[in-house]
């Protein structure tokens, strides 16, 4: 009887089990219908935009099921808004809100009622920090001031800016010794009470570097402090800079190990050498020089003094030229260097055509103000001709003194900036020159907003000049010449110069140029510009100043700012406008 009972239930299965297996495959693989759920947008009618902000960033998301449960929808608009309202002082806030399902729209109405104010701040700065300006104008400058709005964010950012000051001037032990805000909500008023301690400020201990086969001495002259120095923000990060700039390293960690007892900031700098080769290759273009294809190599970091290498070269259809150069630290690897250098120039312009080989020993010396000196030995052989004169050959030597300084801001657009370059050389039979001569030039560029940010003034000028007995006996490339893209536009590069009986361009004695150039940021890239250049190159006083005027676009794309210019030159009737295309900054 058990084995026919057992016989008639697995027959049962038998049928019913194929039954089960479809029904759980369809439900399985069937598809499930997700009913589409639509975001809700919250409106705010009643309030300052401040806090209808706030209370917008307090609710967060909305969706339409959260609209169809009003109890968890009451507690969350009331936690946001009750939340909201008191962070800036109102403590008697009220709501109601009605919903559109149509338009899936929450229309919240607000009476946030009346604020409260601050009352008798109690401020107080103790310890060495209170005799340092920035803490004391903090203490001044705070917006936690009797009978103004009160707001709990505000009363959190004055203890915030606090701590970061403390931090920022070596106060490590910095605490408030009492935070207390006291509301009083019935009244409508609130007390900060902040009674801040900053302790004994830091003072720098030593320095250990890790990592780098520089020698110790070399990196000592990048550290701005002196053991027992006051710890400051600004040196600690003038130290990273220092060492990011000599480009030696792939990588700079500082860490910082604070002792306690001395009141002391050991600093420990872990170094990356840098051994890579870097390669630079690029095309650009220019009215002056056409195409210009660009190919450089440097090795920054070639032995344990510092020393470095690089190669450039350019090559355009007027102009090209090879440079290979080796620089030596000479105390201070950014500020003080030696640089011997090595090049090969040959250039094709209007009527000169000249072929220049020169070597040079240039010492640099920057100064904390900015300023750099730079002095230079410098040996050139020049073979020239312009037209069709017979080449001529020159041997000779050339010391020089060179004086700049530049605050030019690192964006593609800067509102303000300056740019001053000049430099001194000279030569004499002595020296090897066939004549006598003594150049000079000075140049200098201002750059400033009108009104504001968007119309800025550019100003140019240069000037220069050449003691000499004979011009046309001082090599081709030491002599003067003007037009050209940064120069005065409406004319080719090096077209502005006296010529001689037969016409031919032969270069001038003296430099003026001047530029005055508007422009006004009509879009985000883009500016739009009017300009007028005039000046000239000459030796005889008479020889008139060539003018050109025009109107251009400046496009700040992300590889920096490309210039394109339309300019007329006014004393050349035969040539209507001519185009000028430049890329760099406008300094």
């Amino acid at each position: 009887m058990l084995i026919s009972r057992m016989t008639c239930s697995l027959a049962k299965l038998w049928v019913s089990g194929p039954v089960i297996l479809l029904l759980s495959l369809l439900v399985t693989f069937s598809p499930v219908s997700e009913a589409k759920t639509h975001k809700v947008k919250v409106s705010i009618e009643g309030t300052s935009d401040t806090l209808g902000d706030n209370i917008l960033a307090h609710i967060g998301k909305l969706n339409e099921e959260q609209l169809e449960q009003p109890q968890l929808l009451q507690q969350q608009l009331e936690k946001a808004v009750v939340s909201a309202a008191r962070a800036i002082g109102y403590y008697h806030s009220q709501f109601n809100y009605r919903i559109d399902k149509h338009k899936h729209k929450l229309m919240l109405t607000v009476w946030p009622g009346p604020r409260a104010v601050f009352v008798d701040p109690i401020l107080e700065i103790h310890g060495d920090a209170a005799k340092i300006q920035a803490f004391t104008k903090a203490q001044k400058r705070s917006k936690l001031k009797a009978g103004k709005p009160l707001s709990h964010r505000q009363y959190d950012a004055y203890k915030q800016h606090l701590l970061s000051l403390a931090d920022d001037y070596g106060f490590f032990d910095a605490k408030f010794t009492k935070s207390e805000f006291r509301v009083d909500r019935e009244a409508g008023t609130g007390q900060p009470v902040l009674i801040f301690e900053s302790g004994q400020r830091y003072r720098f201990g030593e320095v250990n570097y890790a990592g780098s086969m520089l020698d110790d001495e070399l990196l000592e002259q990048l550290i701005p402090f002196k053991r027992g120095d006051l710890v400051s923000r600004d040196v600690l990060l003038e130290v990273n800079r220092n060492l990011l700039d000599t480009n030696y390293f792939e990588e700079v960690n500082i860490e910082r190990d604070l002792v306690r007892g001395t009141h002391t900031l050991n600093l420990g700098v872990l170094l990356q050498d840098s051994n890579k080769s870097r390669y630079e290759v690029g095309v650009g273009y220019s009215t002056d020089y056409g195409t210009r294809l660009r190919f450089g190599w440097d090795k920054s970091l070639v032995n344990n003094k510092g020393h470095s290498v690089s190669f450039n070269s350019e090559w355009s259809k007027p102009k090209k030229e090879l440079e290979a150069s080796y620089n030596i630290p000479w105390h201070h690897p950014l500020n003080k260097y030696i640089k011997l250098s090595t090049g090969y120039q040959v250039k094709d312009v209007e009527d000169s055509e000249t072929e220049l080989l020169t070597s040079a020993i240039s010492f640099y010396d920057k100064h904390d103000s900015g300023w750099v000196f730079g002095y230079s030995w410098e040996f050139d052989l020049e073979n020239y001709r312009q037209g069709d004169e017979d080449v001529n050959h020159a041997a000779y030597m050339l010391p020089g003194f060179n004086l700049g300084h530049s605050e030019i801001p690192e964006n593609r657009d800067p509102a303000r900036g300056h740019r001053f370059d000049s430099y001194f050389r000279g030569s004499s039979r002595a020296l090897g020159a066939e004549v006598a001569f003594l150049k000079g030039y000075v140049s200098y560029r201002q750059l400033m907003p009108l009104i504001n940010h968007k119309t800025l003034l550019l100003l140019r000028g240069e000037l220069g000049a050449i003691e000499t007995d004979n011009i046309l006996k001082v090599p081709v490339s030491r002599r003067f010449f003007a037009g050209g893209d940064n120069s005065i536009r409406g004319y080719a590069y090096e077209s502005v110069s006296e010529r001689d009986s037969k016409g031919v361009i032969v270069g001038g004695s003296y430099l003026n140029t001047f530029s005055a150039e508007l422009s006004y940021r009509v879009l985000k890239n883009w500016r739009i510009a009017t300009f007028a250049d005039t000046g000239r190159a000459y030796t005889n006083n008479d020889e008139p100043f060539s003018t050109g005027v025009g109107f251009g676009v400046r496009w700040l794309s992300p590889i920096g700012q490309i210039r394109v210019d339309l300019a007329h030159p006014l004393d050349d009737p035969d040539t209507q406008v001519m185009l000028h295309i430049a890329m760099g900054p406008p300094l």
